[in-house]
């Protein structure tokens, strides 16, 4: 069985650190902030990831202060979210 890719794990290993931020009219969003020894090639793959995964990484975040985000997998094993063709789908 192939692992699920997650983008958290993958900024991670960039250098790049997820939070979640609120924006004036109250819309969260992603920020992320960068360990002093990212390339900027690197800088630029984290963006593209964030870019593209806004929206699962927001899942990933959305738990109670001091609790470890979920991963992937924990979010497709209690139904929150499934693969069909390669992509995530958010259960509703």
């Amino acid at each position: 069985m192939c692992k699920l890719f997650d983008p958290l794990t993958k900024l991670a290993g960039l250098g790049a650190y997820a939070h979640v931020a609120a924006g004036p009219d109250g819309r969260r969003f992603i920020r992320l902030t960068f360990a002093g020894w990212m390339r900027a090639d690197d800088a630029r793959k984290a963006q593209a990831i964030l870019i593209r995964y806004e929206r699962l990484l927001l899942l990933q975040l959305d738990v109670p202060p001091g609790d470890r985000p979920r991963t992937v997998q924990q979010l497709v094993a209690s139904g929150k979210i499934r693969v069909a063709g390669g992509k995530y789908r958010l259960i509703k």
